[in-house]
């Protein structure tokens, strides 16, 4: 998807968010807000998406989730507008997962309107393959065919969508804008009129890099009406793929950032991960390589820890 693509789909669901939360439109309304998380880790070897070659899973270095927040607005008991955010940590949502997935939500809630269900991707490269014929050698006995692997994930994230939506409590809604650098422009330029991506920038000939780097942060909080923290969702303008090109299932910086806001509001706070317009952006480091990486090891992160550490310290702000 193109970033213009991009930008229309998270224009979309924000004009749908305003449209739900309470003083935006011109009647009273109240907002009721259910969250749930549930794993989309496979339990056996799968292909992993998001490279040229083909990968085969050997082991899950941190869990893939699908993380649900379910949004109603309400005018006494008469409900005015719903919608159900599934965020999964995938490299993106195919055709065929919106099918099956609207199939059996209609099942499980035959009253909610299917289509205000919004799936989206962290595009993180270390998630299960979602199409058959993608890559070759993944019909070895012992692998999870993705056909299979699509079947499982529908579940889940139905699974994830019901649990939410009957988790709808009475909350309250608060927002804020932070910044940290995580995203670096992937698109290197040069004397002679022509940009590579990962292009040197050591190179003489280097010239700057392409395109803007966006370092908000923006973040929505829901609590319950004991001032309980019980959902928040953050928007980034990066792919989570700081570890791309590995052969493990890895939810990336992600995994990170929900374990750095679990230590400190507890593991039922729901964490729900966006990626912003970024298909010219990546967590790769562009340039400052000897610099950034002493600063990493000083602090005794790895890379993902790091990354993890500013988008948390945003948050905060």
């Amino acid at each position: 998807m193109n970033n213009s693509s991009w930008r229309n789909r998270a224009r979309q669901s924000a004009c749908l968010l305003l449209l739900l939360l309470p003083g935006a439109s011109l009647s009273a309304a109240d907002l009721h807000v259910g969250a749930a998380i549930k794993s989309i880790t496979p339990d056996q070897p799968v292909g992993l998406d998001g490279q040229m070659r083909t990968r085969i899973s050997r082991s899950v270095a941190a869990p893939c989730l699908a993380s649900a927040l379910a949004l109603e607005s309400r005018d006494g008991e008469k409900s005015l507008d719903q919608a159900i955010f599934v965020a999964c940590d995938l490299v993106a949502i195919r055709p065929g997962v919106h099918n099956l997935v609207h199939e059996r939500l209609k099942a499980k809630l035959p009253d909610f309107p299917t289509l205000k269900i919004i799936l989206s991707a962290t595009h993180t490269h270390t998630a299960p393959v979602t199409e058959e014929g993608k890559y070759e050698g993944l019909t070895a006995d012992g692998v999870m065919r993705p056909s299979a692997y699509v079947n499982f994930l529908a579940d889940q994230i139905v699974d994830a969508a019901t649990t939410a939506w009957k988790a709808r409590q009475p909350a309250k809604m608060g927002y804020g804008l932070g910044h940290a650098e995580v995203a670096t422009n992937r698109r290197s330029w040069y004397a002679n009129g022509t940009s590579a991506m990962y292009g040197k920038t050591n190179n003489p000939n280097f010239r700057g890099l392409e395109g803007h780097e966006d370092d908000g942060v923006e973040v929505l909080f829901f609590w319950n009406q004991d001032n309980q923290l019980i959902a928040t969702a953050v928007n980034v303008a990066c792919p989570s793929q700081e570890v791309e090109g590995l052969s493990v299932i890895d939810a990336d910086f992600w995994h990170e950032v929900r374990e750095n806001l679990h230590a400190k509001y507890g593991e039922n706070l729901a964490v729900i991960p966006w990626t912003g317009a970024a298909g010219d952006q990546s967590p790769h480091l562009m340039y400052r390589h000897a610099a950034e990486e002493r600063m990493r090891k000083l602090r005794g992160l790895t890379r993902k820890q790091e990354i993890a550490r500013r988008i948390t310290n945003a948050w905060e702000e």
